[in-house]
């Protein structure tokens, strides 16, 4: 009993410990790791007070909204957990699956030649990208794409998460 339960407690460590895909600013240990519960006070202490707060009505969430916007960057929780978020400054960095980061500014082209098929799949929109990342530990791509919009030469000029 005793041992499968330190596995137990292992194999959860392993699985939590995994950072999918992080936002972060100047440091990369005060991110927001999407798909994970955020707290939004952990959220004000790793990015400082955001410019405008607003809380509001969303019907899509089925409750209150709380939308933080910061120079470049903002995002919206719904009880204490991100939904959404857009970044269109290269003051913050997108590392994905723990080893690809992108930012503002940054090729469209070389966004999809740093993903194997294994890792990624993606889907062209107009001027926009849509990246699937697979989940470490799973057999399924994530059901929340990342977009990233470009202009005509090429380079990023935002990103941001969709439903």
């Amino acid at each position: 009993m005793k041992k499968s339960s330190i596995l137990f407690a292992l194999c959860l460590f392993t699985l939590s410990g995994t950072a999918q895909i992080r936002i972060y600013k100047s440091d990369p240990q005060k991110n927001i790791t999407l798909n994970k519960p955020v707290d939004s006070l952990a959220l004000v202490t790793d990015f400082g007070a955001p410019l405008k707060y607003e809380i509001h009505y969303d019907e899509y969430n089925d409750g209150l909204t709380s939308e933080y916007v910061y120079e470049g960057f903002a995002f919206a929780c719904a009880d204490n957990t991100l939904i959404n978020f857009e970044i269109d400054s290269q003051e913050y960095t997108i590392q994905i699956l723990d080893k690809h980061t992108v930012r503002i500014g940054d090729s469209i082209e070389e966004l999809i030649r740093k993903f194997s098929a294994q890792e990624a799949r993606f889907k062209q929109r107009g001027k926009q990208i849509l990246l699937f990342c697979k989940i470490k530990g799973m057999d399924y791509f994530t059901d929340f794409p990342l977009v990233f919009e470009y202009g005509s030469d090429g380079k990023i000029t935002s990103i941001w998460q969709t439903n």
